[in-house]
């Protein structure tokens, strides 16, 4: 009977309302499965399951757990109805603590991703939610525990527990655990994983980035999952890369040396590389195109600016050394050119060295890509690798490309049509 509504609040949500094309359904023909009673014999029903059992059967529980989730999933703007239904649940109910202890109870992958997805669309959806959920502690000791077998993420020692630390824990097995990550198309692994991540972006975690500082475990399973292998054509294991990217974006400027310290450069530089080369390929100038860029530049031009070491990986990887004295040569000539008073056309209109192909070109071709924050950011990156030398700057990119940035920079100004 639970499954059979959840597959009713899913089918509402999924397929009635995007085939329709409906905005808003007033008075909702699913509000008497978000009734308060409803949602609270659930929540009740999964206390009583989820905690009084040692060899419990987790599908009942996960149904639950995905009920609740579609009963408060806010598909339409203005859906006051779901909206109180998400805040009893998670305010009046209290489903936040449930769900932290029953994560270190018996708990698979798949309950762990139903459970972590009501608190993720809690955080992004209900006001004040993050800050609830943040605050939350329970306190754990494996050994008075009511079960033999807790989770396999479960602390090994007693101590206060949070959202952030679980999260951390169970992505940790997540990549450590057999068979190696992400599994087979059925393995729920990836899925919980970019869960785990988006939730963990939200609240804003990867501002806590900062060495010396920031918990060990958290910088560990950023620098595990970048350095994941690229070569795995996964698009689950990209989708988590990429989510972790974000955090990246939000990290303190000196976590690139930690990166430098676990090697971690030439995995993301091949990500980069990978990302860039997708977008040029297929032309995508969506949304899902800045998403997927935009924060590695925006990391890198950060990781760069602070460390002179970290600097020279990048632009090598960039601008390959072995490239640097055709470059050189070429600029030189160009140099000669401009100060020639019998020259044409002194600037380079066009990058002096990047052949067709090659990765600097790619980088050229996004200086004048439709999608704004990812022609700026790409330029933001090369003028750091130019040292933040106009004339270095033009001769790598062509004054064309170039003249954009350098207008922001306040170096020369943009002519403008004359009506």
């Amino acid at each position: 009977l639970i499954r059979a509504a959840k597959n009713l609040l899913r089918w509402y949500i999924q397929i009635f309302l995007e085939r329709k094309g409906i905005s808003t359904v007033l008075p909702s023909p699913v509000a008497s499965l978000q009734s308060p009673g409803i949602l609270e014999l659930l929540v009740c029903i999964l206390e009583q399951h989820a905690l009084k059992e040692e060899n419990l059967q987790q599908y009942l529980s996960r149904n639950i757990s995905l009920y609740l989730f579609y009963a408060t999933y806010i598909a339409v703007p203005g859906d006051e109805g779901t909206q109180k239904a998400l805040h009893h649940v998670m305010v009046e109910l209290k489903f936040p603590q449930l769900a932290l202890r029953i994560l270190t109870r018996p708990c698979n992958a798949a309950l762990a991703l139903s459970l972590i997805r009501n608190l993720h669309n809690a955080i992004i959806t209900l006001q004040g939610a993050s800050k609830l959920i943040l605050a939350i502690k329970v306190d754990w000791d494996v050994h008075s525990a009511p079960f033999s077998d807790p989770a396999p993420w479960a602390p090994s020692h007693q101590q206060s527990i949070d959202f952030q630390s679980t999260c951390v824990n169970v992505l940790l097995w997540a990549l450590s655990s057999d068979p190696p990550f992400p599994g087979k198309e059925d393995d729920k692994r990836g899925e919980l994983a970019s869960e785990i991540l988006g939730a963990l972006y939200a609240t804003r975690a990867g501002q806590q980035l900062v060495p010396g500082v920031c918990d060990e475990k958290l910088m560990e399973m950023v620098v595990n999952i970048v350095k994941l292998p690229n070569e795995v054509q996964d698009k689950r294991l990209t989708q988590c890369k990429l989510s972790t990217v974000s955090l990246l974006m939000d990290s303190d400027r000196t976590f690139g040396e930690y990166l430098l310290q676990k090697n971690g450069f030439p995995d993301l530089l091949n990500l980069f590389e990978a990302q860039v080369s997708d977008i040029l390929n297929k032309t995508r100038v969506d949304n899902s195109a800045t998403a997927a860029l935009v924060p590695i530049l925006v990391a890198l031009n950060k990781y760069a600016s602070a460390n002179p070491e970290i600097h020279t990986i990048i632009k090598s990887f960039v601008f390959p050394v072995d490239a640097e004295p055709v470059f050189q040569e070429k600029a030189q000539e160009q140099e000669k050119r401009e100060l020639s008073s019998t020259a044409k056309q002194k600037k380079n209109m066009g990058p002096l060295d990047a052949p067709e192909g090659t990765f600097r070109r790619k980088l050229c071709t996004l200086l004048t890509w439709p999608e704004g924050h990812i022609k700026r950011c790409t330029g933001e990156l090369l003028w750091t690798l130019s040292s933040s030398e106009p004339t270095e700057f033009v001769h790598r990119v062509g004054f064309g490309n170039a003249l954009p940035l350098l207008s922001v920079k306040g170096f020369v100004k943009m002519p403008f049509p004359q009506s």
